[in-house]
């Protein structure tokens, strides 16, 4: 009885796939493997290596193929030789031979490093752009150029990586189309990190609430955005207002996976936030999943904007509710402006009396002009201001 073929190594595996399709294997990056054509990929699978991967893990031809390849259990022999072909001498166990270069026990990891000669480890450990793209000649930020996999790819370890390689490189060297790509690749990579960050505290927000054992005890909110002010070095009111963010993302997932693959940036989910924030739960996820498609190519004001009319048409009395509550807060601000001079701002204020004060210290400024006042029409009404 024929036994079974010894397990095929996970380092031989890796070995002669990088071999089949002329990359170097570099032993930091063995795992993942980029831009190799899909078929070129499931040819060496299906024909060398009997490997299975995941079929979710690739798209098509033109899309970066980064799969993780998983050696299939050995329980029964290697394929048999096409027809016509001479069958291998001798019993199919025993030492690897020429024709069977899988066969045999596992090699010693990574001792085959030893034997290699300085131009060959300089081959290994050759640039990470250069072997995923399978081209030595390709420039390393060539991957982000309007169209490459780089340019589409979702944030993630493997784009922040990329990123940084290309910017230790130097973004000089980049053609315009890759400096945009390298640009766009940044707000993404910063979408995903918000929501990393409003996840995290979402959490730390949970653990709070349960440890408490009084989930409705209003001292618990002041008490994590203090925990929260310590820990980032914010001020009160800046760790209330992530706080308070991350409870309203909570009830729009739609809306923190867009901003975690980067469909979306910080700006627009808190956008949808705020406006969301008088309906209720089901109207403000059904508002938010029928516009976070299209979200990313509009403007932070036409979203806006989109999403008040819709709010709107869904729930009218929901602005009035949402006005009345803000309401309370009204207040006077003053703050240092950075050129050292200082500001005042009424906050909160109903709309018809904040449209009368304008109008008011409009009419001033333009009697103070006809009076001969110098000054423009703007130096005239912060005159009539204080």
């Amino acid at each position: 009885m024929t036994s079974a073929a010894a397990p095929v190594p996970p380092s031989a595996c890796r070995r002669e796939m990088f071999a089949a399709v002329g990359i170097a294997p570099s032993p930091h990056r063995r795992l993942l493997i980029g831009t190799i054509s899909k078929s070129t990929v499931i040819d060496f699978m299906f024909e060398h290596m009997r490997l299975t991967v995941r079929p979710y893990d690739y798209t098509d031809d033109n899309q970066t193929l980064s799969c993780i390849f998983a050696e299939p259990p050995m329980s029964e022999p290697p394929r048999s030789q096409p027809p016509g072909s001479q069958p291998p001498a001798g019993p199919a166990t025993g030492p690897a031979s020429a024709s069977e270069p899988f066969a045999g026990a596992p090699d010693d990891g990574d001792a085959w490093l030893a034997g290699l000669t300085p131009a060959d480890m300089e081959a290994i450990y050759c640039n990470p752009a250069d072997a995923f793209s399978g081209k030595d000649e390709l420039p390393i930020g060539a991957g982000f150029a309007a169209g490459c996999w780089l340019d589409e790819l979702v944030p993630g370890p493997v784009l922040s990586s990329f990123s940084q390689e290309t910017l230790e490189c130097g973004l000089g060297s980049l053609q315009d189309d890759e400096l945009v790509g390298v640009l766009r690749a940044s707000r993404r990579l910063a979408s995903w990190q918000a929501a990393v960050e409003f996840w995290a505290v979402g959490e730390l927000d949970a653990r709070r609430l349960r440890e408490s054992g009084r989930p409705g005890w209003s001292r618990i909110s002041e008490y994590v955005s203090s925990e929260l002010a310590a820990a980032l070095t914010l001020t009160g009111r800046s760790a209330d207002t992530l706080l308070c963010l991350s409870r309203d993302l909570a009830r729009l997932p739609m809306v923190l996976r867009a901003l975690a693959e980067g469909r979306i940036d910080r700006a627009r989910a808190e956008i949808f936030a705020t406006e969301l924030a008088a309906l209720g739960d089901v109207a403000a996820a059904a508002i938010a999943d029928a516009l976070i498609d299209i979200a990313g190519s509009m403007t932070t004001s036409r979203l806006r904007y989109a999403l008040r009319r819709m709010v709107l048409t869904v729930d009218p009395a929901a602005v009035r509710r949402r006005a009345a509550k803000a309401r309370d807060d009204a207040r006077v601000e003053t703050w240092s402006e950075s050129s050292g001079n200082g500001a005042l701002a009424g906050r909160e204020l109903p709309s018809a009396d904040a449209i009368a004060a304008d109008r008011r210290i409009s009419a001033i400024a333009r009697a103070l002009r006809e009076a001969g006042a110098a000054g423009t029409m703007d130096q005239l009404r912060a005159a009539a201001f204080v």
